[in-house]
């Protein structure tokens, strides 16, 4: 059966990953005036590990 989603390949090798995550935010040293001196970004709370899914994931073979 061909797969229709990209890298076109059947990827069957497991893949570990987050699936919870929450926001942290820092506050920039330096930052003119002007400029947001806060940054947010997520921070891994739960990683799981799978079969890989290109719904998700970029699934390259090795």
């Amino acid at each position: 059966k061909p797969v229709l989603d990209p890298p076109y390949v059947d990827a069957h090798h497991r893949v570990c990953t987050y699936n919870e995550t929450r926001l942290a935010t820092v506050k920039l040293p330096n930052c003119r005036p002007n400029v947001d001196p806060y940054y947010t970004y997520p921070v891994a709370l739960r990683c799981d590990c799978s079969g890989c899914s290109t719904a998700s994931t970029e699934c390259e073979t090795l």
